[in-house]
């Protein structure tokens, strides 16, 4: 059986009489309706046939050219099939020797044709037998090959990449084409297809809860929750419990991967937009760590510092500061560390031996009760500085001027005050 169905069973009948074959086939096939029998007289015929769809080998073991002994040594070297040695001629000592060079059963040639009903079901169950090995030793190595391709999957930084290396990975381990698809605005979109894959129904990608076998396609769900996308497989004939198993188990681990790489994405998007808004901004954007070590500042660094922002990444931001205002950061380090935000007004900043004033104002990431980084915001208040010293100049130039003008109008009243008084002295006296 696989996938439900029945697996018909392709046999290889070889022997030196042609009513023997005739006899064997037409009764073999008759007992049993799902053995399917093809009759050879010459070995080399029979070898030349030999493929990975027969299933038993069934040979005489007396034959001129080659005995049945010699023809299991070469089948069994070109395939792993069961081998049934069909004699009349044989005996416990030629079973003995056969069983010793790999035949896997011995049935005697009898008169009575009911002895075929024997040898059916002596096929159907060595044939069983060795298609489960086949099946268990198929899956044993698909499954190591599954393993040593989910590398390929952790390597993946992209959707694209992950559709890519995820098709690779199915052609490589199971043979098959695939669609790979994703949900988007409430329907699967693919993303990339290997091979000619129809994708089926979203309702039915959104209600599979495993790999699901539709005959000439599996559909894989990339579920982690809630359905991210789906794997389409296309296959031929069905598949059988086992790889339907693998499936589902590449289905959970692509859906690991692509969950990583949707937030990545997520992640990056956001990094983008911080970056851009940060970068595009007058005041310098500054990360540090608690103690002050600079980890990000914004390229506006320049136009204060007088440096690219890659020659101030490291180092420590009171290395910046001019000598006399340091104790001015002690609120800057102490409120940080225990994860208050807070503001400088003003202080001064070295830039390439010039000062300049800035004010500064932070606010600290805190993750898991632990202050992870400070984001602060340094902005260049030099032109205030210099506007305030300016109109403090004037002013005292203003104080000056009126000084001088109470000066002048003192003497002035003085020198003319002395006429006046005389002329009040000659009126007077006339």
């Amino acid at each position: 059986m696989s996938g439900g169905r029945e697996h018909r069973v392709r046999v290889l009948h070889i022997d030196d009489e042609e009513a023997q074959l005739v006899f064997a086939k037409t009764f073999l096939e008759d007992a049993d309706p799902m053995l399917e029998v093809s009759s050879f007289s010459d070995p080399a015929m029979l070898l030349g046939a030999l493929d990975g769809s027969v299933d038993c080998v069934v040979s005489d073991y007396v034959m001129p050219g080659m005995d049945g002994m010699e023809l299991c040594r070469r089948v069994k070297q070109r395939a792993s099939v069961p081998f049934i040695l069909y004699t009349g001629r044989g005996s416990e000592v030629v079973a003995e020797a056969a069983f010793k060079r790999g035949v896997d059963d011995y049935v005697r040639k009898e008169p009575d044709p009911s002895h075929y009903q024997l040898l059916a079901r002596r096929i159907r169950s060595h044939a069983a037998t060795y298609r489960r090995l086949g099946e268990q030793h198929l899956y044993q190595e698909r499954l190591e090959q599954l393993r040593g391709s989910l590398g390929l999957l952790s390597e993946a930084g992209s959707l694209r990449g992950l559709a890519e290396k995820t098709a690779f990975i199915v052609e490589r381990v199971f043979g098959y084409g695939c669609c790979f698809t994703v949900l988007r605005d409430g329907r699967m979109v693919p993303v990339h297809t290997n091979g000619r894959v129809e994708m089926p129904e979203y309702n039915i990608i959104d209600s599979a809860q495993q790999a699901v076998d539709m005959g000439e396609r599996v559909v894989v769900p990339l579920r982690l929750g809630d359905v991210h996308g789906a794997l389409v497989v296309g296959v031929t004939g069905g598949v059988g419990e086992q790889e339907l198993s693998l499936l589902g188990t590449l289905g959970t681990l692509v859906a690991q991967s692509l969950h990583r790489v949707v937030q990545t994405e997520k992640i990056r998007a956001s990094e983008e937009q911080f970056r851009s808004i940060v970068e595009n901004v007058q005041d310098v954007i500054v990360l540090t760590r608690p103690e002050g070590s600079i980890t990000y500042i914004s390229p506006s660094c320049r136009g204060v510092f007088g440096v690219d922002a890659a020659e101030l990444r490291h180092r420590m931001w009171g290395d910046l500061v001019h000598d006399e205002d340091l104790d001015k950061l002690e609120a800057f380090y102490a409120k940080s560390l225990r994860g208050e935000g807070g503001a400088i007004p003003e202080y001064r900043v070295l830039c390439g031996g010039e000062e300049r004033w800035v004010s500064h104002s932070w606010s600290p990431i805190v993750r898991d009760g632990e202050v992870w980084q400070v984001v602060s915001a340094i902005n260049d208040v030099t032109w205030r500085k210099n506007a305030e010293k300016a109109l403090q100049s004037s002013l005292r130039d203003l104080e000056q001027t009126n000084r001088e003008l109470n000066d002048f109008t003192h003497i002035v009243s003085h020198d003319l005050k002395a006429p006046l008084m005389t002329i009040e002295s000659f009126s007077s006296f006339l």
